[in-house]
Formats: structure tokens, C-alpha cells, sequence
């Protein structure tokens, strides 16, 4: 069998070697960053085909490339543990006897077992990573027949900068896609790479995704709706909608999401047009791209990452915001 196959490859060598001259590096590259490992299901070797036959994935990579370097600089913090793991970095006023403050066997020893009982003894404290309060987020992506050219290569690039950051931060995210629909999220494969041994966002997947329906954001987001409902008692959620200024949504619809979640905007104008949505004020928070940062390099580079920015710096460091009607309104 071994043999048959070597013959197989040296009569199509040539067939081969241009199919290897045709990889494009950037998207290697990417998927490299992204923490891609050798192994993958089927299902995404099809969709990384495609993303090597498709000019338009090849726009986002680029893109994807000139934010995802200061995206990757993200550090999470560190804290204080009272387990006897790493080294010392402070001094607390709990842990266990073998990390007890030397001062403190100084006392005599009616005083010692007195401020034992009354927990005023100090100890030293370890070196641990903050870990931020369980908490998913969720990134739509319009992928309707509107959102064609520079607004999808921004719209995807930004998505998987926005990923990227919050898993990084220690945080869940996914990214799906919508048009008369919301179809199912591109989740971190489970493998040794990523984030804790997570895996690896299925960046093929979103590079290489065609909506093929009209659209219909009510029913988009009825569907959102009831999904959060159903999801409001495990974890605490951010949903962040990338669109265009023409994103019409019942604000009954939204105040159902915002119930459940927080809900943030990230809007793309036209080349002539303002931002004039009825449920704006009930957003958590929008940002708006405007046509000329979309056509400039630089200028677009600068925008998807003061928008990634703007996201980190909101991260809750508690659980997640309820909201009245009154807040709405």
C-alpha cells in the first residue's frame, strides 16, 4: 500500500507541487497565531480548503494580521492564594499554620492563641492568577447580501480579534453568524493548544462562511432572545452584534435580550448616511465605523482595535447586570 501510494505521488508530483506554491502564507501565518494544531475534524479541513481558493478570506486574513499582534500582548493580572503553590506576594490575614507570619511566634503565648481564635493573625500569601467571574461572550456577525467588500473583511476581522482577546482574558467566546437566520456558533475545538489546553477558535470556519439567505433580524433575534432566557440562570452573557446602520430590530426584541444579557453594537456606515436606530438607547454600548475608516489600512487597522479595547476595558468584574425597564427607557 505504501509503495502504491509513493507511485501515486510521483506521477501527479507536479500536480502537487503547484497546489503547494498556491498556500498563502498569510493565512498559514494566522492560523499559526489563532493556535491551529496539525490534527482537525473533516469538516474543518473542507472549510480550510475553501479558505485557500477564496480571494475574499485572503482580505481578511491580511487584515486580521495587522490587529492580531496587539491583540496577542493581552496579559491577564495576577492575585493572592492562601495554597502553598508558587511564591510568596504578600501577607494576608488567613491561609494555613506552615505559611504563618515568623513575627507572629513572637507573642507569648496566652496573646498567640488569643489572636488565633480571634483571626488576626497573619499570614503569607502566594502568588495566584485572578480568575474573572464565569462569563461567555457572543459575537454576531451579519453575513447578509449588505454586508459585502470592505464591511465583511472588517466585520470578520474584528470578530476574530474580539475572540481572540477575550479568550485570552480568560473568558468563553464564540462567533456566529446571521442573515434571515442565527446559525450555530464556531466554539474553541477541545485539543492541547489555546487557552488552559481549550483548543483553538475554528478560524476557517469563519473566514470561509457565505450566508446564502436574505435577511430577517426579528426573527434573528427572537431566536437570541429566547436563547438567552434559557441561558440567564447558568452564566452571565455579552452579546456583540457587528452590522451595518440598516440593522432595523423591534426594540421589544432587544429589551428581551437586555433582560438576559448585555448587548453591545458595532454599526458600519455608509458612504453617505447616519446612525438612526430606534434601539440604540437600549444598547449597553455602540461604536460606529465610518465608509472612509473602512477604505483607509491604517485608519481601519486603528479603528477594530480601539473598539477591542473599548470591550476589554468593559470586562465586569462581577456578575452579570441586570437592567429595569426604567434603565431601558
Amino acid at each position: 500500500g505504501e509503495l502504491a501510494f509513493l507511485r501515486h505521488v510521483l506521477q501527479h508530483r507536479l500536480h502537487l507541487l503547484l497546489g503547494i506554491e498556491q498556500i498563502d502564507l498569510d493565512t498559514v501565518e494566522l492560523l499559526g497565531l489563532m493556535g491551529q494544531e496539525g490534527s482537525m475534524p473533516e469538516t474543518e479541513l473542507v472549510d480550510l480548503l475553501a479558505v485557500f481558493n477564496s480571494p475574499e478570506a485572503n482580505d481578511v486574513v491580511n487584515f486580521s494580521l495587522d490587529i492580531l499582534p496587539s491583540v496577542l500582548e493581552t496579559k491577564r493580572g495576577g492575585g493572592q492564594q492562601v495554597f502553598a503553590v508558587d511564591g510568596y506576594s504578600g501577607i494576608v490575614s488567613s491561609g494555613s499554620l506552615d505559611s504563618l507570619f515568623l513575627s507572629e511566634l513572637a507573642y507569648d503565648d496566652e496573646f498567640f492563641e488569643q489572636r488565633f481564635l480571634d483571626n488576626q493573625m497573619l499570614y503569607y500569601a502566594h502568588e495566584a492568577q485572578d480568575r474573572p467571574p464565569p462569563r461567555s461572550y457572543q459575537i454576531l456577525v451579519d453575513a447578509s447580501a449588505s454586508m459585502r467588500g470592505a464591511r465583511a473583511v472588517f466585520a470578520r476581522g474584528l470578530a476574530i480579534a474580539l475572540a481572540k482577546r477575550m479568550t485570552l482574558l480568560g473568558f468563553e467566546a464564540t462567533v456566529r453568524f446571521f442573515d434571515s437566520r442565527l446559525y450555530e456558533p464556531m466554539r474553541l475545538r477541545r485539543g492541547r493548544s489555546g487557552l488552559h489546553g481549550n483548543g483553538s477558535l475554528h478560524v476557517a470556519g469563519i473566514l470561509a462562511f457565505k450566508g446564502e439567505r436574505g435577511r430577517n433580524y426579528a426573527r434573528v433575534f427572537s431566536q437570541l432572545a429566547s436563547e438567552m432566557e434559557r441561558l440567564r440562570e447558568r452564566s452571565s452573557v455579552t452579546v456583540y452584534m457587528i452590522t451595518h446602520a440598516e440593522c432595523h430590530v423591534p426594540i421589544e426584541l432587544i429589551r428581551r435580550v437586555r433582560e438576559s444579557a448585555e448587548l453591545c453594537g458595532v454599526f458600519m456606515l455608509p458612504s453617505r448616511g447616519t446612525l438612526d436606530l430606534e434601539y440604540l438607547p437600549a444598547l449597553t454600548l455602540h461604536e460606529v465605523v465610518t465608509d472612509a475608516a473602512l477604505r483607509d489600512r491604517s485608519e481601519r487597522a486603528n479603528r477594530a482595535l480601539s473598539i477591542v479595547e473599548q470591550a476589554s476595558s468593559k470586562t465586569p468584574k462581577a456578575g452579570s447586570h441586570r437592567v429595569d425597564d426604567d434603565e431601558l427607557t
